[in-house]
């Protein structure tokens, strides 16, 4: 009498159970504005990239977006940023990290996701 629970776990007398469609991977996918590290010890360099979220953090981009180096004397040498690209792809629901939101603030482009380009 021991198997009469697993007896009974296992009738499949019932009506079948429907199931919904395990979403395709691939259509829900976010991208997200990204910082990808460079450089040696103690001397960062950063790749800004636009980059699917569930990629690790120095993994194959969908596109590069531009450059940062923290520690360059001027901040016109700092940041180098294709700015169309990156009002295209904030157009198109983008996420930026906290990071790039904040470099985005300091070069002057708005990081709200979502808002259409001015044509």
């Amino acid at each position: 009498m021991r198997w009469a629970g697993v007896v009974r776990l296992l009738d499949f007398s019932g009506p079948p159970v429907p199931r919904s469609p395990s979403p395709d991977p691939r259509s829900s996918s976010v991208v997200k504005l990204r910082l990808k590290r460079f450089g040696r010890r103690n001397r960062p360099f950063y790749r800004l990239n636009a980059i699917d979220q569930r990629t690790n953090r120095d993994g194959m981009p969908i596109e590069e977006l531009g450059s940062y180096d923290p520690r360059a004397d001027d901040d016109k040498k700092a940041t180098g940023f294709k700015v169309e690209r990156i009002r295209y792809w904030l157009s198109v629901g983008a996420q930026p990290s906290p990071t790039v939101r904040g470099l985005l603030r300091t070069v002057g482009i708005d990081p709200t996701p979502g808002k259409r380009i001015e044509q």
